[in-house]
């Protein structure tokens, strides 16, 4: 009998009402964390293609000076809708052959619109142009990107600086 005692003490395991609590725990933070990854997935995903846009306005611009030719980045908007996917763009010159090289493009993700329902897309026909200096052809302009809660300015001013705001009523934006 005593060796049979000392063979169950030596056995290691869990005991079903630790497994039942830790199952509860981990049920319980996983209720928690749903709803908040729910909101947090689409505003990283409005951030993804609003710094993406940024990205390729200075790519443009620095391949107008690299190229000495003038860079277009033109973007194709459209109305917002709260399930995104509207909206793309297009960065490219035109090379001494006269023939257009695409540089890069990109479309707008799932929950994100680059859209224009007020002309938000002050760029002269939904261009942005740099010349071989890196500046701006025209006054420069501003684009704007947005999900259901937050959106994002892409700006370039008329000596050609480039900057990112955010907003989360579409009209107070800050860096």
């Amino acid at each position: 009998m005593e060796k049979m005692i000392q063979i169950l003490k030596n056995k290691k395991g869990f005991t079903l009402i630790e497994l039942v609590t830790i199952i509860g725990i981990i049920s319980i933070l996983a209720i928690i964390a749903i709803p908040i990854m729910s909101k947090t997935i689409p505003n990283y995903q409005l951030k993804g293609a609003a710094r993406e846009i940024y990205s390729n306005l200075q790519k443009a611009k620095l391949e107008a000076v690299r190229q000495n030719s003038d860079v277009i980045m033109a973007f194709t908007t459209g109305t917002y809708t709260a399930d995104g996917g509207v909206g793309s763009y297009e960065v490219s010159f035109v090379d001494n052959n006269g023939t257009k090289v695409i540089i890069s493009s990109g479309s707008m993700p799932k929950t994100v619109s680059l859209f224009d329902d007020s002309n938000e897309c002050t760029f002269t026909g939904n261009t942005a142009k740099f010349n071989g200096q890196g500046l701006p052809i025209g006054f420069g302009g501003s684009v704007q990107v947005r999900n259901s809660t937050r959106w994002y300015k892409i700006t370039v001013s008329s000596a050609g600086n480039i900057k990112l705001e955010i907003s989360s009523d579409g009209t107070n934006f800050s860096l």
